[in-house]
């Protein structure tokens, strides 16, 4: 059995491009695996950090000819939200860009563009400041789009 063990760390020496070679795999295997795991843990095995995750769903809108999952309308959100009857809670959102500032100056922002729900439905404190109320909400937009038409021209 030493013998074997002896005869094995000889071939190793003799042979060290092996042994790299070898060592490297294991290590981008190991690695590779960790991350993975990592992953998983984080977005599929931990739940998440709301009140009653698991009464939370997510409508789409399915659009005749459209790729797949869309987002919904205003008059749909406001259709579901007014006509629902299993549905306790909802707010909205999408993906939203405008640009800050004029020519060479000019910034592109990327953000999300919420209902002013959100924080409720979700149970989520605020940390600094005060939520939207619709009332406010109504006024930013008003004022948000006033500032991109002033930007634009």
């Amino acid at each position: 059995m030493i013998a074997d063990f002896r005869f094995a760390l000889r071939m190793l020496a003799e042979t060290p491009g092996f042994v790299l070679i070898a060592v490297l795999t294991l290590a981008l295997g190991i690695g590779t695996n960790s991350a993975i795991f990592s992953v998983i843990d984080a977005v599929s095995l931990r739940p998440l950090r709301f009140p009653k995750p698991n009464e939370l769903i997510a409508v789409w809108s399915k659009v005749q000819g459209g790729t797949g999952r869309e987002i919904g309308s205003r008059p749909d959100y406001a259709d579901i939200r007014a006509q629902s009857q299993t549905i306790a809670s909802l707010f909205a959102y999408t993906r939203a860009a405008t640009v800050l500032g004029s020519g060479s100056e000019a910034h592109q922002l990327f953000g999300v563009a919420v209902t002013s729900d959100i924080f409720r439905v979700l149970g989520v404190p605020l940390l600094l400041g005060r939520a939207f109320t619709p009332r406010l909400f109504s006024a930013l937009r008003h004022c948000l789009r006033a500032i991109c038409q002033r930007v634009a021209s």
